[in-house]
């Protein structure tokens, strides 16, 4: 499952980790917005909520144990997974043992590490924003994820639509002869609870994580409110100097999207041409390929471009000077994508485009990239070669 070898894909059962927050969402129906802490929980506790992740994630498992045959289990004992795994029939290996019926974040997050170390396929896990924030932490993109929805707050786009969406989602995953199963990448959010209790709204975005998509059975990930295109920029523009490393170049695609970034330094770009920065100061203007290729072969160096408008082209069009060369030199994990959300809309097929003159550097970019649209926001984005 999911692992490929000389071009055919293994045969053997798709491995598993099955993890469950038994605490999950038993904030919501007593009104406490999520249940993030164990003050919290005692609140709900007290205030009479229930345990609700251990249903929904037995309605998810429905599905996948007509397949036992298919699958390998991986669990931490107890409640966080065994329980349920074990009422229906299923029989898994326990890798973590739970150290008592309080769990944590912390025991999540050891959960998913031991997880990694037996190299499974996919983590199945019930719970809310707040438990696939602990997930990526413990593996990052490494150990594609799906969330069960349990929580209160599941703005990720980790989260199948139902309990049964996620059940039949990874009931598909050993047919290797289904096309549309690919893994993709999608934000994983948190909104901050004692923020939300005072009314106030404060999303944060904590990172990319990998999924199997189905579209028909994944949710959509929560829009945030929004500010007008400039005030989301110049948002975006902020955090991009905040995030800016001393020892970095930074090289400055044309366009009105990427002046932000200048303007916010309290410098001059050149708006049709490609400008570079260091240490916040301009370190050349308005170069051309071979001044960047000498760049960054001496410097380590990251690239900022926006979307050409209608078009969606990010590489080849205005800003050839960013050659395959100078792809090649920075490393395409090194190129950041800036956009306000609604130029991404009107965008045909809602992807964006690459024409760097190599194909197989167009092949190398292709994939999805997570396009930054706003303070604490990006939009996962397919990129494609034109």
């Amino acid at each position: 499952m999911f692992m490929r070898s000389s071009g055919t894909i293994t045969s053997r059962p798709a491995k598993i980790g099955f993890l469950v927050n038994p605490v999950s969402g038993m904030g919501g129906r007593v009104g406490l917005k999520g249940t993030d802490g164990a003050d919290v929980l005692a609140r709900a506790q007290k205030l009479g909520a229930l345990p609700q992740a251990s249903t929904r994630a037995r309605r998810a498992l429905l599905s996948i144990s007509k397949l036992q045959d298919k699958f390998e289990f991986f669990t931490a004992s107890g409640e966080m997974g065994e329980t349920d795994l074990r009422q229906m029939r299923c029989q898994p290996s326990c890798v973590f043992p739970t150290p008592s019926k309080k769990t944590s974040a912390q025991d999540t997050i050891r959960a998913a590490r031991e997880f990694a170390e037996n190299e499974v396929d996919l983590i199945l896990f019930a719970g809310g924003d707040g438990t696939a924030r602990d997930i990526l932490q413990a593996v990052g993109d490494r150990v594609p994820m799906l969330g069960i929805p349990t929580g209160v707050k599941m703005h990720s786009g980790v989260f199948a639509k139902s309990p049964e969406a996620a059940g039949q989602l990874v009931s598909q995953l050993p047919n290797t002869n289904n096309p549309r199963i690919i893994n993709t990448k999608a934000e994983v959010m948190d909104v901050d609870e004692d923020a939300q209790r005072k009314n106030q709204m404060s999303a944060q975005l904590y990172g990319v994580a990998v999924v199997p998509a189905l579209r028909p059975f994944m949710q959509n990930p929560k829009s945030a409110s929004r500010l007008s295109p400039s005030a989301c920029l110049n948002g975006v523009a902020n955090e991009l100097v905040q995030e800016m490393d001393e020892n970095t170049v930074y090289i400055l695609g044309p366009g009105t999207t990427t002046q932000y970034v200048t303007r916010r330094l309290g410098l001059e770009g050149t708006l049709m041409g490609v400008d570079v920065i260091f240490q916040g100061k301009t370190l050349a203007k308005d170069v051309c390929e071979n001044k960047l290729l000498s760049i960054v072969k001496t410097y380590p160096a990251k690239i900022i471009v926006g979307v050409v408008g209608g078009q969606g082209f990010v590489l080849g069009r205005g800003n050839q000077q960013i050659s395959a060369e100078v792809i090649t030199q920075v490393g395409n994990q090194n190129i950041i994508v800036i956009s306000s959300i609604e130029k991404l809309i009107d965008i045909k097929g809602h992807r964006i485009l690459v024409d760097t003159g190599k194909l197989k550097v167009d092949e190398l970019l292709e994939g999805f990239t997570a396009v930054r649209t706003a303070p604490g926001n990006s939009v996962m984005t397919r990129i494609m070669a034109a």
